[in-house]
């Protein structure tokens, strides 16, 4: 560029000396503007060079801050890139370790919220004694001060103010306290609405061992006595009233019992009148009689009638057996009067039994006396009169627990039951053992088969109790003693004792871990008593069959699980019994459970199809629970699938 502007200028100057005239060519003034012109020329030409530089080097400084900045710029987005990495991995652990806190948050809900509400009572209860404190040692410290120049005043005063304080503290701590009602009541309800469906495996509770005779008794067929019969004036209305009482009898046990309370009617109207023994005897159990079969038709009210019409009859009468019957109406008006739904009149009924022939010595009449205590304990403890229900069987046991009636001591065994009963729903465990104890100790080597029914129920009783309190060895040694003893008895209520107890057994081997021998008296049971045509005994195999299943899938083999709930429900799908249907429903449930847990949806939805189908109109409320818990996980798994 400057060599271009240099030839440039010399150019120029040599046409301007070629171009000048000859009479020019030594001007003065001539060579004064061609020497200017050169200088500025070359002034031009250094500026233009000093212009080049400044512009490379500015060019230079420019590149290299645009590559510094590139480079810094490259590492922020590196700094940044990683900072949003380990953000997003702290946000997955963080995410990941709620969500595993929560179930345990959940647990623990119902039980913080107590320990709060507990915390909340702590705290006001210590605000209230500072806050009494504080108050008290402020207003001493003022009124000294104060007292010395009004000491009249402060006497007149004091009282009152300090009642003020005090109720100001009393309004504060109430206000607190129904603070603490209020979170309690909360925390119920939201452990309630966070307690689900729980799936576990079932037990014959002790507290379904109590012993209840709310029914009424009926004579049999008459013999009459020995010393009038077929002798005297009396001896054919004897044989007539006798004939038209058997017949009444045979009649009821037919279930005919319009036409046996037509009979006991003729009986009654014919013979009321008269003053033979015999005949006033049968008069009564006729009365008695009747009394039962209107009780029988669910006609209540009448009977009733009937047995205060027999107990207003014969009422100054001092016949053992005109007394027995006078008791016996007494006895079955007050369980008819708790059909009713009268318990506190039931109970009234019971008392006046009780005050009438509490001092009898005949055993018959003492048996009655002994029921009807009873019956009266066991109404306490329905209207949850524990305490007066135990005094009842304590008075009870003190009456009777010498005599030699084996009738009579069966029901101080019962009073003995009920006890122990109570007394564990009182939370007395050790007690209801104990209770237990001494009924078993009492009656163990008795021969009548009454009074060893009472032994093994508190057995039963009481292995459930160390259930109860984790004690598994003890209860499965007490079930052992149990089913040892009354293995080879063929009495139903015996077999029945038995199957519970071999079922109690298995779900206590299982909470001890040993599956094996769990499963293995499960099948011991379903095995001996499948093919029985008692529904109380095939209510035990299929709870066995169910806890069998759960055992099954809970320890990793869902495909037996599901094989055994199958042949329960092959087995007993078609049965009426409200018990056994239950446990096909839960059979139900429990496969579609386990299909969905292995993840065979359609399988599993199928089996809830079949469940909510089959038993959705049904009026038992265990079967509606499961019922509903079946339509929720059927939701659950259709909903998945979209």
């Amino acid at each position: 560029m400057r060599t271009f502007l240099l030839f440039l200028g010399v150019l120029l100057f040599s046409s301007s000396v070629l171009s000048a005239e000859p009479s020019h060519v030594n001007s003065t003034e001539q060579n004064q503007q061609i020497t200017s012109l050169i200088g500025q020329l070359i002034q031009l030409h250094r500026e233009q060079a000093k212009l080049e530089e400044q512009v490379k080097s500015n060019t230079n400084d420019i590149q290299a801050l645009a590559d510094k900045n590139k480079d810094v710029l490259k590492n922020e987005i590196a700094t940044l890139s990683r900072e949003i990495s380990f953000t997003e991995k702290t946000v997955e652990i963080r995410i990941a370790n709620i969500e595993k806190s929560s179930d345990y948050i959940n647990k623990l809900y119902g039980v913080g919220s107590i320990i709060i509400t507990l915390m909340i009572f702590g705290f006001g209860f210590i605000g209230y004694q500072r806050a009494k404190t504080d108050a008290k040692s402020a207003a001493e410290t003022a009124m000294k001060e104060w007292i010395k120049k009004n000491e009249n005043a402060v006497l007149s005063t004091i009282d009152e103010h300090t009642r003020a304080q005090e109720a100001l503290l009393r309004d504060h701590t109430d206000s607190l306290l129904q603070e603490l009602r209020d979170t309690v009541q909360n925390a119920q309800k939201d452990g309630e609405k966070l307690a689900g469906f729980v799936r576990k495996v079932q037990e014959n509770k002790g507290a379904t061992i109590e012993e209840k005779q709310f029914i009424p008794q009926e004579a049999d067929k008459a013999a009459g006595s020995v010393h009038q019969e077929d002798k005297g004036p009396h001896a054919p209305s004897v044989k007539k009233a006798r004939d038209l009482f058997n017949q009444g009898v045979s009649l009821g046990q037919q279930g005919k019992s319009d036409q046996a309370i037509q009979i006991y009617n003729q009986l009654i109207t014919e013979f009321q009148d008269s003053d033979d023994p015999i005949l006033q005897e049968l008069v009564a159990k006729a009365m008695g009689n009747k009394g039962f079969r209107l009780g029988k038709k669910g006609e209540l009210s009448d009977a009733i009638q009937t047995y205060d019409r027999l107990i207003t009859r014969f009422k100054n009468s001092d016949s053992p057996v005109i007394l027995q019957w006078i008791a016996t109406a007494m006895l079955n008006k007050a369980i008819n009067i708790g059909q009713q739904g009268q318990s506190d009149e039931e109970i009234q009924a019971y008392d006046q039994l009780i005050d009438k022939f509490k001092d009898s010595t005949t055993p018959a009449i003492q048996e009655l006396v002994a029921k009807a205590m009873v019956n009266k304990g066991v109404r306490l403890g329905q209207q949850d009169k524990s305490d007066e229900a135990i005094h009842n069987y304590d008075q009870l046991i003190d009456m009777f627990e010498g005599s030699d009636s084996p009738a009579v001591l069966k029901q101080v065994a019962m009073a003995m039951l009920n006890k122990g009963v109570r007394l564990g729903q009182q939370g007395h465990a050790d007690s209801a053992i104990q209770n237990y104890d001494l009924l078993i100790a009492r009656f163990k080597d008795r021969d009548e088969l009454e009074l060893q029914e009472q032994v093994a129920k508190a057995m039963l009783n009481k292995g459930v109790k160390f259930g109860q309190q984790n004690a598994q060895d003890e209860a499965i040694q007490i079930y052992d003693q149990l089913i040892a003893q009354f293995n080879d008895h063929s009495e139903l209520v015996f077999q029945e004792l038995v199957i519970k107890a071999m079922l109690n057994k298995g779900v206590r081997l299982g909470k001890q871990g040993k599956q094996e021998e769990e499963i293995k008296i499960y099948d011991q049971l379903i095995a001996r008593h499948k093919d029985s045509d008692e529904p109380v005994l095939l209510n035990q195999v299929a709870m066995a069959m169910v806890n069998k299943g759960i055992s099954l899938r809970q320890h990793g083999q869902p495909e037996e699980a599901i094989k055994i709930y199958d042949q329960l429900i092959a087995t007993f799908q078609d049965s009426e019994v409200p018990t056994i249907q239950e446990r096909v429903v839960s059979a139900m449930f429990y496969k579609g459970f386990a299909l969905g847990k292995q993840g065979q949806t359609d399988q599993a939805v199928q089996t809830y199809d079949r469940l909510i189908t089959t038993f959705q109109s049904s009026d038992d409320p265990a079967i509606q629970a499961i019922v509903a818990k079946a339509r929720k996980e059927h939701k659950t798994l259709t909903t998945s699938k979209e």
